[in-house]
Formats: C-alpha cells, sequence, structure tokens
C-alpha cells in the first residue's frame, strides 16, 4: 500500500490509468524478499539511469544524500553507494551486491579521492568534481 502511495502521480493519467512504477519492479527492488524496498535504492537509480543534465543529477543526489550539516560524509556517501549497488542490483544491471567488506573498501577509496582538502566532508563543489570523475 505505501509502496502504490509513493509511485504513483495521481494527477498523470496515461492512456486511461495512472502513472506509477509497476508492481515488477517493487519485487525487483524487494532483495531480502520483505515485503520493504529502501526507497532511497530506486531513487539513486533513477536519478542515475533518467535522461537529465549530468549536472542537475550530481546536484540532486548530493541533496537527497547529504548530512544536515549540509555536506556529504563517508557515511552518507556509503548509503549512497551502497544505494548505487541495491539499485542495480534490483535494476538487473549487475548479478550480485559486493560483500560488506568489499563496499567498505569501496567507500573509502571513493571518499579519500572525494574529500580533497581532507576535512572529512564533501561539499557539494568536491561531490560533484568527484561525482562527475566516475
Amino acid at each position: 500500500r505505501v509502496f502504490w502511495e509513493v509511485f504513483t502521480d495521481y494527477g498523470v493519467i496515461r492512456q486511461g490509468a495512472f502513472l506509477c512504477l509497476p508492481i515488477e519492479h517493487f519485487d525487483a527492488y524487494d532483495i531480502e524478499e520483505s515485503n520493504r524496498i529502501m526507497a532511497f535504492d530506486v531513487f539513486s537509480i533513477l536519478i542515475l539511469l533518467c535522461d537529465g543534465v549530468i549536472k542537475e543529477k550530481v546536484e540532486l543526489l548530493f541533496e537527497i544524500g547529504k548530512a544536515k550539516s549540509g555536506v556529504v560524509t563517508k557515511y552518507d556517501l556509503g548509503r549512497l553507494v551502497y544505494g548505487f549497488l541495491r539499485g542495480a542490483y534490483g535494476a538487473g544491471i549487475t548479478t550480485s551486491i559486493p560483500s560488506p567488506a568489499r563496499t567498505q573498501k569501496l567507500i573509502n577509496a571513493l571518499f579519500f579521492e572525494g574529500d580533497t582538502n581532507s576535512d572529512g566532508n564533501m561539499d557539494l563543489p568536491e561531490f560533484s568534481y568527484w561525482a562527475m570523475k566516475h
């Protein structure tokens, strides 16, 4: 029910039906078969794969991924990376999700690369520069 509410736009009707994300997409993202999905996983992959200006997509990812302090911390980057990995798996782009240890190693390397001033955070310019490289 919550899925239907979140992913249905009652203001848009196409071919006599409300615009919504089909239930088979829900099933694809329900990796643990718990009847729950992480909306962040769906949103992150949708942002990456949708048509649009890359700069705007990067800024949107920053906005949904940043901490309350207005910057992306290593933890926040971890959520983004894990969301991408789960989203890519759910969308059928990859056939597996890396192990937690391998994912953490990836997050550490990506954050080290992106935090160019070594203050433990990525602001929008750092995040944008980093994201555009990847």
